[in-house]
């Protein structure tokens, strides 16, 4: 572009955004969104003719320069920048009709050199385990300062023996629990050192692998009434100890040995925390030893991700509850996992969810401050009361509370990418990636945001790293089914989905993918087949109504499809709050039955969106009432408590 030269050293200030022509990137409060270098070439050139009209003809050109391409490519770019750009309600590209596009912001420029923050990490890196930075020939030199992400390996019994140390593995995660707390520390979750829960352990390997600066690691020995911990905190860098300590004491007190640990740790890195920050820092959710013993344990149990795991885990959250019923983290344990019951086979969304909302609400009444109590309620308003505004209340809240919080910048970015907030999206499921970088549910749904803003390669790489970490993770499978689909690899596509089928022992969800991809290949005899096998396990077991509706929505029989999608109603199916968003379902969007469905399920047609467009509500109305909700239900938990 001929700007280019003479207007690099101009920022664009409009709204939340800034655009940074010089480092070609896109902020948006403070964060940088993801843009491909078209998307960026576009938007730049929109930003650049504020006001005025330009052609299709000259946008084209002007972007493509020499290259052919059709006017597809264009709106595609200009639909993929409004679902970055349009967070607020706000049109910022105006379409006129036949003749192009129109730029419409209160554009404030920025030289160069004010002092605006500047992010350089930008681009997507699939990490896979790192080699540390060369060690300074003095250690000591290195300033604890520069320490600022930690992992808790498993503690691990003295002597190499024991069961499967669902003691030393309850005592990391709880020391994980309160080190997030610290705010200034980015701390691994469980799900990231649980695969260390093995012996021998390496910690120096294990904290490059997991990419942080330091690792804390212990042994425990337990006699009895009596337990001994050795505990040391080693650098990543070069193996040097920052601090080590030993514990004798009775088991009753574990509690204050665990408070010792995390106050060490962080007086360690010469963290200088405030009197409420300490405060949340040695904050115990109960007295009681027993409950406590059983809330590690169904915590451990919770973290093996099975169906069995899931089973002891209840179990063991139900008993800490019985043991101390004012255990908040308990019941936000219980609620954790009837929000996933209903997401497999077998479990009706009207058995559990409801289950999840009470068990998250009483644990908020006990402490309104629990990031994962609003994380797992959240999920309940969302997939269960079709809550939207509720949900997205309850996600900001949970990260807001705990800046660690990996789960919930993962839910907060999955919830926007069903909205199509996609660059709000981005931003959150990186935040998520970043605060874990090895689990492979934030890597998937990273994957599948880079998907919808058109970077298939990058979403298609990222799948197959993490195939290549978790190969019998059938979700990363199902997922990279679609991206090739969107490539036009229908062959890798077809092996992807029948490898989802066969590791998900053929769920529901990755059949409505293998019907999708016998529909693509025109073999309607094969769909038709994978349909009456879903039908048959209906009639066993409660399976999703979507993942039929899906099917029948591939090969176009709309009016089996939209029974299914009613049905999906009656049951209060989750996968309900997708079917705006999934391309099987796109044809459907002029039915009256289909849009008196989307809006049950609160997602607006495209009819009533441009009615909103052009008299926006105020913008905050919605998130208030979904507060006041809430705040009702607490009430009525209390009341119901004081019977």
């Amino acid at each position: 572009m001929d700007e280019a030269t003479e207007k690099s050293d101009i920022k664009y200030e409009f709204g939340k955004f800034v655009l940074d022509p010089q480092e070609r990137v896109l902020f948006s409060n403070g964060e940088p969104a993801h843009l491909t270098d078209k998307l960026f070439d576009t938007l730049l050139l929109l930003v650049r003719h504020n006001g005025q009209l330009l052609t299709k003809e000259q946008m084209m050109t002007s972007i493509w320069e020499e290259s052919f391409v059709e006017e597809g490519n264009l709106t595609k770019n200009i639909s993929r920048l409004r679902k970055i750009l349009n967070t607020d309600g706000v049109e910022l590209i105006e379409t006129l009709p036949r003749r192009g596009y129109r730029f419409r912001a209160d554009i404030r420029e920025i030289e160069s050199e004010t002092n605006l923050l500047v992010h350089r990490h930008l681009r997507l890196k699939v990490s896979r385990g790192t080699d540390s930075p060369v060690a300074s020939d003095n250690p000591a030199a290195v300033s604890l300062d520069e320490i600022h992400s930690v992992a808790v390996l498993p503690f691990q019994p003295l002597g190499g023996k024991g069961d499967d140390n669902v003691f030393g593995l309850g005592i990391s995660d709880a020391l994980i629990t309160q080190l997030t707390r610290a705010g200034d520390i980015q701390v691994r979750p469980t799900s990231s050192i649980i695969r260390f829960n093995t012996l021998p352990q390496n910690a120096i390997l294990a904290g490059r692998e997991l990419q942080v600066d330091a690792v804390l690691e212990g042994n425990y020995q337990r006699s009895e009434d009596r337990m001994r911990l050795t505990v040391q905190m080693l650098r990543s860098r070069d193996g040097s100890s920052l601090w080590a300590e030993s514990f004798i004491a009775e088991v009753e007190d574990i509690f204050a040995v665990q408070d010792r640990i995390a106050e060490r740790v962080v007086g360690a890195l010469q963290k200088k925390l405030s009197d409420e920050a300490k405060a949340k820092l040695t904050k115990r959710y109960t007295e009681n030893v027993e409950a406590y013993q059983e809330y590690l344990r169904g915590r451990v149990f919770y973290n093996k991700r099975t169906a069995e795991g899931y089973d002891i885990a209840l179990a063991c959250f139900e008993k800490a509850i019985e043991v101390d019923p004012s255990y908040a983290l308990a019941y936000a344990g219980l609620a954790d996992i009837y929000n996933l019951l209903p997401l497999d086979d077998g479990f009706a969304p009207r058995d559990c969810f409801p289950k999840a909302k009470a068990a998250a609400l009483k644990a908020l009444f006990i402490d309104a401050d629990l990031a994962e109590a609003h994380a797992a309620l959240g999920l309940a308003l969302l997939h269960y009361d079709w809550n939207w505004s509720g949900a997205e209340v309850s996600f900001q809240n949970a990260v807001k509370l705990d800046s660690n919080c990996a789960a919930g910048y993962m839910l907060l970015g999955v919830y926007l990418l069903r909205v199509e907030r996609i660059g709000e999206s981005l931003i959150a499921l990186k935040k998520a990636r970043e605060l874990d970088p090895f689990s492979p549910t934030h890597a998937v749904w990273l994957a599948e945001g880079l998907r919808h803003v058109g970077e298939i390669d990058t979403s298609i790489q990222l799948h197959l790293e993490t195939i290549e970490s978790f190969p019998k993770f059938f979700p990363a499978h199902y997922h990279l089914a679609f991206s090739y689909i969107d490539a036009g690899r229908l062959d890798e596509a077809e092996l992807e989905g029948e490898r989802a089928v066969a590791l998900s022992h053929e769920n529901s969800l990755t059949l409505s993918l293998q019907g999708i991809l016998q529909a693509a290949a025109g073999d309607r005899s094969a769909v038709q087949a994978t349909i009456d096998k879903l039908l048959r396990m209906k009639d066993e077991k409660y399976i999703s109504s979507v993942n039929i509706a899906s099917l029948y929505a591939a090969v176009h029989d709309e009016a089996e499809a939209i029974e299914w999608l009613e049905k999906g109603l009656e049951e209060r199916d989750p996968n309900m709050t997708w079917i705006k968003f999934d391309e099987e379902f796109k044809f459907l969007q002029h039915n009256d039955r289909f849009r008196k469905i989307l809006r049950e399920v609160g997602l607006n047609d495209s009819s009533e969106q441009a009615i909103e467009e052009i008299a926006p509500a105020p913008p905050y109305w919605k998130l208030m009432i979904a507060a006041a909700i809430l705040l009702i239900s607490l009430v009525a938990v209390y009341l119901f408590e004081k019977r």
